[in-house]
């Protein structure tokens, strides 16, 4: 295989990629999946076009030259070939690095059923003209032997497989000689049947399938010989070419747990051309899962892979979302699309979301991340629409998840939520007796992206509804309220310190402290109020420093709030209001406020405002307030 092809190879599996992150939002060319898409095949084409143009045959087996010399096996080469050649096309070129355009139109026509590609007048009608890659009903010269209808395909007679007791019958010798003689008979089975089974890829995995019902000794000695010979033995390419990555690297699991080293198989699968590195990252993926993700087996059984035993972690080679992504596709998950919770079923929508938190655990590429969030948010603003508790509980792992990994992607969820909790939404939420149940599984992303809508918020009324609710989920995740109090926007400070008042927690109590210095008045107004509610020695030495606050409707919420609270401390500090407030008002508030506390300590106190030897003196009409409030409360004077 020279460089060019497996360049040529690589650049189809990067346009077969780009193909599943169209069709989950089609025509949405400024997603971040689709544009992280473009990016891979232009950079997969860079060196392919410095070579010349790309220009191939379309068969049903695949690419091949213009001359008809096959491309190296690859099975997401193929899926594309075979989307191609349904679709009438027996020619693709690419003449340009393809840009989004370029790149929506060829998936467009992709992703349109064969029938309605020909009713819109064909490929060239779908494309459009001047596009730098284009699909062509007819090769440079036509294919031999592909006989296609588009729309439905209609096959013709294919040969059954051979029974397995024919496989088995009179055997002798050792378990490799007996592999031996059952992979002859396969070959002359190939070799007497009808038509043209090399062109059938059907026909060879119906082969493969009767060596899957072979008893398991039998059955591993077979493989063993097929993946040995894979290198230079057609017939074992055919065979292991009808697996998918997810079956293959079943197989080698079975081989390592006979002695041989899976990794070492899929290595050598690799080398040879037979696969790319996809599914030496399978298998690691697989191992690496059990190892340390403890979902990615579970998550992959339900999707139809079982894993009885595993080798040693490796590392991976490439991305290990590429190979889950092509393993969703080989299950008709349609890539991204089961994660994004649209699968029909509550078991394949558990089991998406399974494999979706592996993609955040074990991923190292950012953008690949980037894109399942994406995709995450979409589901759980799905979950929330349809009240789906038990769904968003498991979209939260998975955030959490996410979340662990570093602090870009703590941004991106915050943001995948702000795009879920649209207006609407969040109206709607914030009106249902469930609203909070639903949104508590989100924890402080919820709360982010409340805070977020309350900001933008210019409805009053909406803005209180919304206050209340941030009470109650807060209460479990203060922390994106405290780092609010932090903002340049001093109406967010408010509405943050307005949502602490009903959390009431202690834990608010320093940050509090700092923000009493505010330069806006409303907000430290606002820590005033808020300071009731939490109350304790902190808050009221807060309390005593807002007291003296340049404003007056600063001094005047403080003596207000140290009147509500019941710690002899708040007595006092009213007591120096009384004494020192410049404004007459507040000072006879002051001393009304001391008449009605609890503390036993007030009524000495309100004796001391009375007294004419107190220091400073009050006015005649405040110490006589003093006096009778103090005779009220049961004091003599």
């Amino acid at each position: 295989m020279d460089q060019r092809a497996r360049e040529v190879v690589a650049l189809l599996r990067q346009l077969w990629y780009g193909l599943s992150a169209y069709r989950l939002y089609p025509g949405a060319l400024e997603r971040p999946g689709f544009r992280a898409a473009v990016e891979r095949i232009a950079r997969a084409a860079a060196p392919v076009l410095a070579a010349g143009a790309v220009d191939l045959r379309i068969g049903p087996d695949g690419f091949a030259t213009p001359a008809g010399e096959p491309l190296p096996g690859d099975e997401d080469a193929l899926r594309l070939a075979h989307a191609c050649f349904e679709r009438g096309a027996e020619r693709l070129t690419i003449s340009a690095p393809p840009d989004a355009q370029d790149l929506a139109a060829f998936f467009e026509v992709l992703t349109t059923p064969p029938a309605a590609v020909e009713e819109a007048g064909g490929l060239e009608a779908a494309l459009g003209e001047g596009r730098s890659v284009r699909l062509s009903p007819v090769g440079p010269e036509p294919v031999l032997g592909a006989d296609r209808v588009v729309g439905d395909r209609e096959p013709g007679v294919a040969p059954e497989r051979p029974a397995t007791d024919l496989l088995v019958e009179d055997l002798r010798g050792s378990e490799r000689e007996q592999a031996e003689t059952i992979l002859e008979r396969l070959r002359v089975f190939a070799a007497e049947a009808p038509g043209d089974p090399p062109r059938d890829p059907d026909f060879h995995r119906r082969l493969y399938d009767a060596v899957a019902d072979l008893p398991r000794p039998l059955r591993l000695a077979v493989n063993e010989i097929l993946i040995d010979r894979v290198g230079d033995d057609p017939f074992a390419q055919r065979l292991i070419g009808t697996l998918s990555n997810a079956e293959l690297s079943r197989v080698l699991v079975d081989l390592g747990s006979e002695g041989r080293d899976p990794m070492e198989l899929a290595r050598h699968l690799a080398a040879v051309g037979v696969r790319p590195t996809d599914v030496v990252d399978l298998t690691a993926a697989l191992q690496a899962g059990h190892e340390d993700a403890g979902t990615i087996i579970a998550g992959l059984e339900r999707l139809g892979l079982k894993v009885d035993e595993l080798p040693d972690q490796r590392a991976t080679e490439e991305s290990l979302a590429e190979v889950l992504a092509r393993y969703l596709v080989a299950t008709e998950q349609d890539d991204l699309r089961a994660i994004g919770g649209m699968a029909d079923g509550d078991e394949e929508r558990a089991a998406a979301l399974l494999v979706a938190e592996d993609y955040v655990v074990l991923e190292e590429d950012p953008a690949r991340i980037r894109q399942v969030l994406e995709v995450w948010g979409e589901a759980v603003r799905t979950a929330l629409a349809e009240r789906r508790s038990e769904e968003l509980a498991a979209l939260a792992r998975i955030a959490d998840r996410a979340r662990a990994r570093g602090p870009e992607h703590a941004v991106e969820l915050r943001a995948a939520v702000r795009r879920a909790l649209d207006a609407g939404l969040v109206a709607e939420l914030t009106a249902a007796p469930d609203g909070v149940a639903l949104l508590e599984p989100l924890g402080a992303g919820a709360v982010d992206a409340l805070l977020d809508a309350l900001a933008e918020e210019p409805d009053r009324g909406r803005r209180a509804l919304l206050v209340g609710l941030l009470g109650k989920l807060a209460a479990a995740h203060p922390g994106p309220v405290l780092d609010r109090l932090a903002d340049e926007r001093w109406y967010v400070v408010r509405n943050a310190v307005s949502i602490l008042a009903r959390v009431g927690s202690p834990v608010a109590l320093d940050r509090l402290a700092a923000v009493a210095h505010h330069p806006q008045p409303t907000v430290r107004r606002e820590v005033a109020a808020a300071l009731v509610a939490i109350g304790g020695p902190g808050a009221i030495g807060i309390l005593r420093d807002l007291a003296t606050d340049p404003e007056e409707e600063v001094r005047a919420r403080a003596v207000d709030s140290l009147g509500a609270l019941t710690d002899p401390g708040a007595a006092t500090i009213l007591a120096e209001a009384a004494r020192a407030d410049p404004s007459a008002a507040l000072r006879r508030r002051a001393i009304e406020a001391l008449g009605a506390h609890p503390a036993p300590e007030a009524t000495a106190l309100l004796l001391e405002l009375a007294s004419r030897r107190s220091r400073p003196r009050l006015r005649r009409g405040l110490r006589r307030l003093a006096a009778s409030l103090a005779r009220e409360r049961g004091g003599a004077r």
